[in-house]
């Protein structure tokens, strides 16, 4: 899976979106919702455990932890 952080000025979204893609495909598998982080700058996922993606979020000056599951 692809993931991909969607920004979106805090002025005009209260939501926050990553956009999962299929590698093969390229098509849109499915969409997380950060809700109150919508400023999304970067992602990571753990060294450690394939199922932790951390985001950075600029509004808030957050590093948010998103549980995503073995989807890497």
């Amino acid at each position: 899976m692809i993931y991909v952080a969607r920004f979106d000025f805090a002025d005009v979204s209260e939501e926050g979106l990553i956009t999962v893609l299929n590698p093969e495909s390229g098509e849109v598998d499915h969409e997380l919702v950060i809700n109150g982080c919508s400023e999304l700058t970067g992602l990571y996922f753990s060294k450690t455990q394939s199922d932790i993606l951390y985001a950075t979020e600029s509004s808030t000056n957050s590093l948010l932890k998103i549980l995503v599951g073995s989807q890497q």
